[in-house]
């Protein structure tokens, strides 16, 4: 095992078995670009798409990644909506960890979408549909989901994604709180109109294009937090943060 993996899966820090299985099977240097792929095993963040001296998508740390898969407590056979397909490394590992589930994982830029469908497609994963549009909306057409994972940071928590989890499901994704600051929220619907979790990582990842506008503030791990929807004057579905 090479020397990324075993930092990964040190001291048996993962504790769902199909997530572990598909760190040690599934080599994240096969989703970098080729002139990348010898950091495929480190434990870093790697810029994958740069436009015009912006860094547009990166691979995540997948040692954060890893982590933010893990607290999702999947047991097999779940229908997940995943937003920020990226180079869809973090796609394929939720892909073996569903089972016979299914994973509906979104992807705003057009081109990114593509070569991560590709890719996933070249593993022989088909419990996975890729779709080109902003996450920010989710995807009612699958919904209800038993869980949603994001690895692009949101502003304010979509009322989206709230309306088309399931109660009793979970919701991982970073906050903007400061731009160089998302930290990552772990979340419970605990009834159709609320969301109750704890920030659990602090993080940096790249804000949702259109949708970063904060609504969260301060140093906030482990903090407590509960989000409610609401239907404000003008009849549109919003949610409020509400921290402690």
């Amino acid at each position: 095992m090479k020397n990324g993996k075993r930092y990964w899966l040190r001291y048996g820090s993962i504790r769902n078995p199909r997530l572990e299985e598909a760190v040690r099977e599934i080599d994240r240097s096969c989703f970098l670009p080729d002139s990348l792929k010898y950091l495929g095993d480190s434990n870093q963040v790697v810029p994958t798409c740069v436009r015009h001296g912006r860094v547009v998508s990166t691979a995540s740390q997948p040692s954060l990644v890893v982590e933010m898969l893990d607290i999702l407590e999947l047991s097999g056979n779940e229908i997940v909506l995943d937003v920020g397909t990226g180079t869809g490394y973090s796609t394929a590992l939720l892909s073996r960890m569903v089972g016979s589930g299914h994973v509906v994982s979104i992807e705003a830029d057009a081109e990114l979408c593509e070569i991560a469908a590709e890719k996933l497609k070249g593993f022989g994963i088909e419990n996975v549909t890729v779709l080109n549009k902003d996450g920010y909306f989710g995807h009612a057409e699958h919904a209800p989901y038993d869980a949603i994972i994001s690895m692009v940071a949101v502003g304010d928590f979509p009322p989206f994604w709230m309306e088309q989890l399931s109660v009793g499901g979970q919701a991982v994704t970073p906050v903007m709180v400061y731009y160089d600051y998302t930290p990552v929220v772990r979340l419970l619907k605990t009834d159709e109109e609320t969301l109750e979790g704890k920030f659990v990582i602090d993080a940096v990842f790249i804000a949702m294009t259109q949708h970063s506008t904060p609504t969260v503030r301060g140093r906030v791990h482990g903090r407590e937090i509960t989000f409610k929807l609401y239907t404000d004057s003008s009849g549109q579905k919003k949610v409020e943060a509400l921290q402690s």
